[in-house]
């Protein structure tokens, strides 16, 4: 098997982005990241250094529930025979996780300029 046939079996059966293994389609991932975490620390200046795993991992959930997301519009929320798809349960999941971080990292929708409590 050549690498591109290798290459395309691998993004073959890839329709929602959540699993990608190839190179090119992680290191677009994690160029995402890298400019949402920028973001982030530019947003809450309150962030130290410690705080960059829990960033990107914060990122990371938003990318893929966007995907998630984006996926359930395209495709509804139930399958053929009207039970809800099993994505549906993992987005709920991703945006649960998600939210944890949200809360541990201080962020708040309402707070503009002040640091939270530590």
């Amino acid at each position: 098997m050549t690498a591109a046939e290798r290459e395309q079996r691998q993004l073959a059966p890839v329709k929602t982005g959540l699993y990608v293994k190839s190179e090119s389609g992680l290191q677009l991932k994690h160029r995402k990241v890298r400019r949402l975490v920028t973001k982030m620390r530019a947003a809450m200046p309150w962030l130290a250094d410690a705080d960059l795993p829990a960033c990107r991992a914060w990122a990371e959930l938003e990318l893929l529930g966007a995907r998630a997301f984006a996926e359930l519009e395209l495709n509804g929320l139930t399958n053929e025979s009207g039970e809800p798809r099993r994505l549906l349960a993992e987005f709920r999941q991703l945006r649960t996780a998600h939210l944890a971080y949200e809360r541990d990292l201080g962020h708040d929708a309402g707070r503009t300029h002040e640091s939270p409590r530590r």
